[in-house]
């Protein structure tokens, strides 16, 4: 009858095992995500013209316009909102 300190050595003796071929084959845990600068996020909005219900906005922009009816209309930013300009979705050549 197997002790229990025999099933737990041969655990740590095949978790070592494969540590070291995880070494080898280079694959490393990934180290945890440092926080990136805060960027704006888009926000959908109801257009109060036409009751458009998806109108895409980024969150600190103050006013929106509508695809459907082509008004502007204000908005409000959220306070967890960061400032700046939101990211390009365009690729630099």
């Amino acid at each position: 009858m197997p002790q229990a300190n025999t099933t737990s050595s041969w655990r740590e003796r095949v978790r070592l095992w494969l540590g070291r071929w995880a070494e080898r084959l280079g694959l490393h845990p990934a180290p945890p995500a440092a926080p990136g600068p805060a960027v704006p996020y888009p926000d959908y909005v109801t257009c109060p013209h036409c009751g458009e219900p998806e109108v895409e906005v980024w969150c600190n922009e103050k006013t929106a316009r509508c695809h459907n009816c082509g008004r502007t209309f204000d908005h409000a930013v959220p306070p967890d909102c960061p400032e700046g300009n939101p990211p390009s979705t365009q690729t630099e050549k």
